[in-house]
């Protein structure tokens, strides 16, 4: 079981008051594996460079697949985002994998 099925598991359960108002484990399961479907994971790809921005943003795009590789691959990725001005050039992704 997932951290994420366990913590919607254990909410289901406080606001029932217990597993006799919970209603069948199958309906839970089944609405637990909809609302699983559209969860997203997202977040940051980063990497330095001392040649360039350019660099650096390339850099960062080629972490993004590896980050998402047991979360289905990459669903989204948003353009760079320069975090420097100077050397070591900073690039940041945002990336969304399809879990």
């Amino acid at each position: 079981m997932t951290p994420v099925k366990r913590a919607v598991y254990a909410s289901l359960l406080l606001m029932s008051g217990g597993l006799s108002a919970c209603g069948p484990v199958d309906s839970v399961e089944q609405d637990l594996t909809q609302a699983e479907a559209g969860l997203r994971t997202c977040l940051y790809a980063q990497a330095e460079s001392s040649i360039s921005q350019d660099d650096a943003c390339a850099r960062a795009r080629a972490l993004a697949p590896s980050l998402c590789a047991d979360l289905g691959g990459v669903s989204h990725m948003a353009r760079c985002v320069h975090g420097t001005t100077s050397d070591p050039w900073l690039g940041r992704h945002y990336v969304c994998c399809k879990q």
